[in-house]
């Protein structure tokens, strides 16, 4: 392929372009990264599996596929999550903290 220079260049200059767009992270949001390898705990409810990890606790759908994080933000006491069971006969998750505290969600 023989390029003329000034198509050479400017496909260089669009190919950093891409490449340093598809990395970057916009300033006013924020990226978590859960560890999926290593589970503390599972809860399983009729719509959700609930997974606690070393630096999260999320939920996944089980009909959609959709992984959640679960924090303060939706509706959590505390970020420290140890333990979870989910009760089926009062369709509610009890989850307890490091501190003490227990959140029941129905």
């Amino acid at each position: 392929m023989n390029f003329p220079k000034k198509q050479l260049r400017f496909f260089i200059i669009i190919c950093f372009i891409s490449l340093n767009l598809g990395a970057q992270v916009p300033t006013s949001t924020f990226r978590t990264h859960l560890n999926y390898e290593v589970a503390r705990g599972v809860s399983v409810s009729q719509n959700f599996v609930y997974v606690i990890t070393e630096n999260g606790f999320y939920r996944k759908s089980k009909s959609e596929n959709v992984t959640e994080l679960l924090d303060k933000r939706n509706g959590l006491s505390e970020m420290n999550v140890t333990t979870s069971a989910y009760q089926v006969t009062d369709n509610q998750l009890l989850i307890g903290y490091e501190s003490g505290t227990i959140d029941v969600i129905t």
